[in-house]
């Protein structure tokens, strides 16, 4: 799918659910960029370490962990990667947190289409002008 010039970057999408996982993918290859796709903290941390895309959607509820802990494990690994959490919690204390811990952004679900798009085309943006670690 990668094929350089087409993609307008590339993002890793951290989401346990497939309905959600599955919309979000196909959001963003109809917006021309590169996607994969983790379901779970584990395999989210190894694909960046792997791949190292250009940004994160990182979902706050996983089966194996939190997203605070995965975008913890993502910061230390490479703190060039922007990372857009996602939650269905309005609990404005954590997105405090997570925005302190390096979030780049904090959207809650249901989402607004726009609003993701325009969080994510940034992060991808910035994440794409920060050299890799």
């Amino acid at each position: 799918m990668l094929n350089g010039k087409a993609s307008r970057g590339s993002i890793l999408i951290v989401d346990d659910e497939p309905a959600v996982a599955e919309m979000l993918r196909d959001i963003f290859m109809a917006q021309g960029y590169a996607v994969d796709g983790a379901s779970n903290g584990g395999d989210a941390v190894m694909l960046a370490s792997l791949s190292r895309p250009d940004a994160v959607i990182l979902d706050i509820k996983l089966p194996d962990t939190t997203g605070a802990e995965v975008l913890a494990r993502i910061r230390d690994l490479d703190d060039s990667i922007p990372v857009v959490m996602l939650s269905g919690s309005d609990d404005e204390d954590m997105a405090r947190a997570l925005l302190k811990a390096g979030a780049m952004d904090y959207i809650r679900k249901p989402f607004e289409f726009d609003q993701l798009v325009q969080a994510v085309s940034l992060a991808v943006e910035v994440g794409k002008g920060r050299p890799r670690r």
